[in-house]
């Protein structure tokens, strides 16, 4: 007995050994399991790691291309690529700190290569800044100059260093894994060892173990073979490709695909992007079958992935054909079991791995689970991929965009252009063969092969010939159509299909060549690899440029057919025209002088006097002076007057004198343009009739009418009921507003005719905003809107009181109308520089971009309906913008949809007088045109270029677009095409020219057609100009049109105190034909300017007093604030000293580093427009 309780208590001792055994087994196998994790944990954080310092390596390649892009095109939107890619660096350097955190030395890498970072960024944005101020060459040689700086060095080497360290960390981590799985295998034998001796329980229990150590072992070690290959891959295809041969051998599958999903417009699809097969056990059936194969939404077991999103068994030997199509395939080469998994991206599907094996197994969990994980990790790796592509991409167009601009601009030969555009498809596109034909000239029918380039190894050169219609490239020129395809082995069309096939191209895209509606060319790019929406939206807007680029070369000037254009506008408009010399000698008198003068041309020739006869009598000694005014002062004049016709009629003439000066600045010509204002005349008078009955006729009764029903309100008529009272209150609304309308009016009328006048004086910020307060309380009140103001500046203001609180109750009850209820209303006042803004912020709906150029039109309401449910007449903010630009300042509308709009007004601090009209021709700086053209790249081109020449661009896209900002402003001058999607620009100049208000803006003619006088013409045409365009060109005759003086001699101030200096200037301008005003003070200098009206001054700063800044500042406050100005010193002046030294525009020189062409140039470039190169050739031969 004792015997036995000896047994079974070495029994139960041995049992509970074995189990204490089982359990720290267990304990021990869980917990190197969770050191594998760990490691693997760490090796992905490090690879993480990776792809961000690669992001942020992208986003410095794309911060450099959209620098060197911008200095080259001067394109906007390289600014904000660069501002992406900045952006895009600073998010990746938070990222970046996040993850290394837990290492200081990697932390303080990166902060190190975050500062220099910013610097590098400065540097760029520097060079950028350079570009937008002073131009490509500045910013090229501001990079010139500054070389490679140490910090573009340390940027590099710091990154470089970074990424190193990481990849060392990787590698020792991976050591690291595969240390662990070696120790787990150790442990794992030793335990089963242990195992062995044991009962059979034991033995199961270890058995158990063992086969887990085997499947953590299997999935670690698959891990670990998928991290390397995602590591050290840089592509997709390749990644796939080792991915599948890597997971196949682990798991002894047979076969493996990875289909990746492809967005098409009609449908997407799974398309094979790489495949696997057991060399030792080839599947041609079902391998073929695969790769024929592309699977839609739920279609076989890729779509069902697709569809489900989650991993998928399917047993081949059982499955439908319809669910599985290749099962035919499959089971001929003896696969009997298949899965697949998803590979999932952040927020969609991207793909579907299946792998095929000929043993039939059940379904493994744990091995779905591992496969998902493995799913979502090569989602991470393909979209990492994919962003690092898309960036290189963008890289890549942008330089191409930048290069091809380049040669488009500079390239005047036509076969040498389109040979550099083809060469840059091939280099920086990759194209394997870029072409571009051009329309034959004999035979519109054809096409002729102007230029080739090729990466391919192809020697035939592709037709020569191609007939409209013929094949691929024919077709696009025949329906002026693009094509574009990523198959181009389907194409049925196709005129090269054997060297397409013999060099494995694969896509296309043909782009026809289109100028207006004219078909110039086709352009074609043959590809080995797909053609992104990107890279075909780039192509497109490159295109409209080469076909810009073959219009221009293809265009002759056309002398002769301006000349006869001239003469037959002259004679076919109504305008009067005259052309007459000093003599008292008519040259030419045009045929609307019978009609208007109701006359005969005939004498006029023989006796220049003959002109007076048929003048009115009260206005012969007008004309004669005006005549006389236009010999002696050599300038335009201009003069209403009326003609007495042989029946006794009279008729209203308004004429325009353009005296023409030789190279000597004696008047040679005299142009002179008169146009019949009768009926104008007559509906002006009309008009002043109307409007003096409606201040008279329909005010006082008004009057009347509302202090009655206001009595009544208030109970002096005794009471009455509650439905009377509301009645009266409706009356007295209304009463209200028809007065509102009827001063709107008369206002509107006031300031069109220029006879509003303002009563100025000191007044209180705080008195003016009382006063709207004031006014509008009762409005806010009973809208249940809160009134609220933020007054910055609390100073005053020198206005008319009365009408600047007009201004303020119009923009505070526009707000209170469109703001909801319990909503706030909010004035803002404050200083920016010599300005006070006023500016109200309501929350109401807000106003859409593309209606706001609406807002200050007379009678413009934005929705009628809302209108009527609001109130108001629609001339509010007319009479406002009226009201502020008389006090000489400027109005302006800020608004998004959905969040509120804020209104505002900039009035002059001190006294200020009225901002200078339309008349006024001196200055060009800033001036506005307005340019009417349907061309947007045209338009684009046309304003980058003139902006910086001091033009301001305004744009209208067709004729009624023109005619509202017609309403809005009148600009110096005006650019117009002929062919315009709602009309032709010239009938549209003329019915213009012969309306109630005659259109006086010179205009110069900007048009692809050929001119058709019969039909065509109005003599306010200062030039026509033929596209392509040349850019000086349009320059200079916009520049004529502006700011041309006729007779009036060009004056230029000289303000020195120093009479060497003073008299070497003088010396300097006399090569200019202008006329040389000195002073040696500045008092004197404030007085000349002041008086004489320079068109040019050239002032020292070291003066008696008032100095240099003091003039400056005093001209700046007054109606000469946009004067030209050399700043001419011996002083070094800092940034801020030279912006307070500016007027219009402005040069600085510094005497001791300024050469004398240097000053001769300046002069000659702020005078450009008033004096020719030509004036000062002939002024230095007459001097030699």
């Amino acid at each position: 007995m004792r015997h036995r309780w000896t047994i079974l208590v070495g029994i139960a001792g041995t049992l509970f050994l074995m189990l204490a055994a089982a359990g720290w087994a267990t304990f021990a196998s869980w917990r190197q399991q969770e050191v594998m994790i760990n490691h693997r944990t760490w090796l992905i954080h490090t690879y993480d790691v990776l792809l961000q310092l690669e992001e942020v390596d992208v986003a410095l390649e794309e911060l450099l291309s959209s620098e060197r892009g911008f200095i080259i095109k001067q394109e906007q939107a390289f600014v904000n690529d660069f501002e992406k890619s900045d952006k895009a660096i600073e998010e990746t350097i938070v990222r970046l700190k996040a993850l290394v955190k837990d290492n200081p030395p990697q932390l303080q890498r990166v902060e190190f290569l975050k500062h220099t970072l910013d610097r590098r960024s400065a540097y760029l944005r520097d060079a950028i800044n350079t570009a937008k101020k002073e131009g490509t060459e500045a910013a090229k040689k501001y990079i010139n100059s500054r070389g490679r700086e140490n910090v573009e060095i340390q940027a590099d080497e710091i990154l470089h260093e970074i990424i190193a360290s990481e990849k060392n960390l990787l590698k020792f981590r991976s050591e690291n894994l595969a240390k662990e799985t070696q120790r787990t295998g150790e442990l794992s034998s030793t335990l089963l060892a242990l195992a062995a001796s044991a009962l059979a329980v034991c033995l199961i229990m270890v058995g158990y173990f063992f086969k887990e150590k085997n499947d953590v072992a299997r999935r670690l070690a698959v891990q670990l073979a998928v991290t390397h290959v995602l590591s050290d891959s840089r592509d997709i295809q390749g990644a796939f490709e080792r991915l599948l041969e890597v997971l196949g051998k682990l798991n002894s599958f047979r076969f493996g695909t990875a289909w990746l999903l492809r967005d098409e417009e009609k449908e997407s699809e799974l398309i094979c992007s790489a495949f696997w097969n057991d060399e030792t056990k080839p599947l041609p059936n079902f391998k073929k079958d695969t790769l024929e194969r592309t699977f839609k939404l739920s279609s076989g077991l890729p779509g069902q992935v697709w569809s489900s999103g989650a991993p998928q068994y399917v047993d081949v030997t059982t499955v439908s054909e319809e669910s599985f199509p290749r099962k035919k395939a499959a089971l001929t080469d003896g696969l009997k079991h298949g899965l697949a998994f998803p590979i999932l991206g952040q927020k969609q599907l991207l793909g579907v791995i299946e792998f095929y094996s000929d043993k039939i197994e059940a379904i493994d969990a744990d091995q779905l689970s591992a496969l998902s994980a493995f799913g979502q990790e090569i989602g991470q790796f393909v979209e990492a991929v994919r962003a690092k592509e898309e960036l290189i991409e963008r890289a890549e167009l942008a330089s191409f965009v930048a290069e091809t601009a380049y040669v488009l601009s500079q390239q005047t030969n036509l076969d040498e252009m389109l040979k550099q555009c083809t060469s840059l498809m091939t280099r920086n596109l990759k194209a394997s063969v870029a072409r571009i034909w051009t329309i034959s000239e004999d035979d519109k029918s054809k096409l002729i092969l102007r230029a080739s380039s090729a990466n391919s190894s192809a020697a035939d050169p592709g037709q020569k010939t191609i007939e409209l219609g013929e094949g691929e490239i024919g077709l696009v020129a025949e329906q002026l159509r693009p094509l574009f395809t990523n198959e181009l082995d389907k194409l049925t069309q196709s005129t090269c299909k054997d060297w397409i096939e013999t060099d494995g191209l694969t896509a296309l895209a043909a782009y026809p060549l289109v100028f207006g509606k004219e078909l110039m060319g086709v352009l074609a790019m043959y590809s080995k690899k797909d053609i992104s929406r990107q890279l075909q939206e780039t192509l497109s807007g490159v295109c409209n440029g080469i076909a810009l680029g073959v219009k221009r070369s293809q265009s002759e000037k056309l002398l002769e057919e301006r000349e006869l254009l001239f003469r037959t506008l002259t004679e076919q408009i109504r305008e009067v025209f005259i052309v007459a010399k000093p003599n008292d000698t008519f040259v030419y008198v045009s045929p609307a002088y019978e009609e208007i003068w109701g006359r005969s041309r005939e004498p006029i020739y023989k006796s220049a006097s003959e002109i007076f006869n048929g003048v009115h009598p009260d206005d012969v000694e007008a004309v004669k002076e005006f005549t006389f005014k236009t010999i002696e002062e050599k300038k335009t004049q201009e003069i209403e007057h009326r003609v007495l016709r042989p029946d006794g009629t009279i008729r209203w003439i308004w004429a325009r004198t353009f005296p023409q000066l030789n190279e000597d600045g004696e008047l040679e010509t005299i142009y002179s343009i008169g146009h019949d204002i009768t009926e104008r005349k007559e509906a002006e008078r009309r008009v002043s009739e109307f409007y003096s009955t409606v201040s008279h006729e329909l005010r006082t009764p008004l009057t009347s009418i509302h202090a009655s029903l206001r009595l009544i309100e208030g109970g002096l008529a005794g009471q009455v009921s509650d439905k009377v009272s509301r009645l009266v209150n409706i009356a007295r609304h209304e009463s209200d507003r028809l007065i509102r309308l009827i001063n709107d009016i008369l206002d509107i009328r006031k300031l069109e005719a220029g006879r509003l006048e303002l009563k100025l004086g000191e007044r209180k910020v705080e008195d003016l905003v009382a006063g709207a307060f004031a006014a509008t309380q009762g409005m806010a009140q009973e809208a249940k809107v809160t009134l609220k103001h933020q007054i910055i500046y609390s100073g005053t203001l020198k206005c008319d009181q009365d009408r600047v609180i007009q201004i303020l109750t119009n923009f505070l009850s526009n707000a209170i109308k469109y703001s909801p209820e319990g909503a706030a209303v909010i004035l803002d006042v404050e200083r920016q520089n010599d300005m006070i803004r006023f500016s109200v912020t309501d929350s109401g709906p807000g106003i859409p971009e593309s209606e706001q150029h609406k807002l200050w039109g007379k009678f413009q309401q934005l929705d009628s309906s809302d209108t009527r449910q609001k109130g108001g007449t629609g001339l509010g903010l007319a009479i406002t913008k009226g009201l502020v630009e008389q006090h000489g300042g400027t109005v302006g509308v800020a608004s998004t949809v959905g969040k509120g709009t804020t209104f505002w007004a900039e009035l002059p601090s001190g006294a200020k007088s009225p901002r200078t009209t339309s008349q006024d021709l001196r200055a060009f700086a800033l001036a506005r045109v307005l340019m009417v053209e349907d061309d947007e790249q045209l338009t684009k081109l046309v304003r980058s270029v003139l902006k910086k020449e001091g033009f301001d661009i305004e744009i209208a896209r067709n004729l009624e677009e023109a005619d509202e900002l017609l309403l809005e402003f009148t600009p110096k001058a005006m650019i117009l095409d002929v062919n315009l999607p709602d009309g032709n620009g010239l009938q549209w100049l003329k019915r213009k020219q012969t309306g109630d208000h005659p259109f006086t803006v010179p205009t110069v003619v900007l048009s692809g057609v050929d001119k058709n006088p019969e039909l065509f013409g109005t003599a306010i045409i200062f030039d026509w100009l033929a596209k392509p365009l040349e850019d000086k060109k349009l320059e200079r005759a916009l520049r004529f049109a502006v700011r041309n003086k006729g007779s009036q001699k060009v004056k230029v101030l000289v303000v020195e105190d120093d009479n060497s200096t003073r008299e070497l200037i003088t010396h300097h301008l006399s090569r200019f034909p202008v006329e040389v005003i000195e002073a040696s003070e500045g008092a004197r200098a404030l007085k000349l300017a002041k008086t004489e009206n320079p068109d040019l001054i050239i002032l020292d700063i070291g003066i008696p007093p008032p100095d240099g800044f003091s003039i400056v500042e005093s001209l700046r406050k007054s109606e000469w604030r946009e004067t030209p100005l050399i700043v001419y010193t011996s002083r070094d002046l800092s940034k801020d000293e030279m912006n307070n030294l500016t007027l219009g525009l402005t040069k600085h020189l510094i005497k001791s580093q300024t050469s004398e062409q240097e000053l001769i140039d300046s002069v000659r470039q702020l005078l450009d427009g008033l004096v020719s190169s030509a004036d000062t050739e002939v002024k230095e031969e007459s001097k030699a």
